[in-house]
């Protein structure tokens, strides 16, 4: 639409300007009747994240796999495809910054 008079839509990256939190701690697995549940601590200092990236099998853009809706420091995989995965938590802050990931120790779903 950058021929019309119709306002073009612009992306607007997060920049350096905003601290990113620190990464989560302690992350460990629960297989539940729900599925694999994920649970961490949250930083004690710095930004408070807005929310919690979940990474499967990598830490790739490809490799997101889903986000907490809020600051809860808990996630469950409902995914009951059997086999190991390897799972990231990265903390976000309200400014969109990402912190380094939080690796686990593969899971594997029985």
């Amino acid at each position: 639409h950058f021929n019309s008079t119709t306002n073009p839509s612009a992306l607007n990256l997060p920049t350096s300007d905003y601290p990113a939190p620190n990464p989560p701690t302690s992350v460990t697995s629960t297989t539940t009747t729900d599925g694999l549940e994920l649970d961490w601590t949250a930083p004690s200092t710095g930004i408070t994240p807005a929310f919690y990236r979940i990474y499967r099998d990598g830490y790739n853009f490809d490799n997101r796999y889903d986000e907490t809706e809020d600051a809860t420091p808990t996630w469950t995989d409902p995914d009951r495809a059997s086999g190991s995965h390897t799972y990231y938590v990265t903390a976000v802050s309200s400014t969109l910054q990402e912190s380094d990931p939080t690796p686990l120790a593969p899971a594997t779903f029985p």
